[in-house]
């Protein structure tokens, strides 16, 4: 089975972050499934990606968790307008994405 997560705040355990996310997607991949991580840039989150953003996102594969990161900091220290326009630009980003996804 193919997953399409959305998860704005994903992390590996490199990050300072929950890895609720990572370890379930790391489970799925266990038990056969493909897994792609949606999600956006948090201060406290490491996604494992190192390339640099183009169009406003990059992607790659970060232990066998296949990740598509927007480019939308997002920290807890920012105000409550930032974050909510952060999160609306996310939410629109992420369902222009899903019909775009094979």
């Amino acid at each position: 089975m193919r997953i399409l997560y959305f998860h704005q705040h994903f992390s590996t355990p490199n990050g300072c972050s929950g890895i609720r996310s990572y370890e379930m997607a790391r489970r799925a991949i266990h038990h056969g499934h493909k897994v792609t991580m949606v999600c956006g840039s948090y201060s406290g989150g490491d996604t494992g990606l190192t390339s640099k953003f183009v169009n406003g996102k990059r992607s790659g594969n970060v232990d066998g968790i296949d990740i598509i990161e927007f480019d939308l900091a997002y920290s807890n220290a920012d105000g409550l307008f930032k974050r909510t326009v952060i999160f609306a630009k996310f939410a629109l980003k992420s369902i222009a994405l899903v019909f775009m996804q094979n």
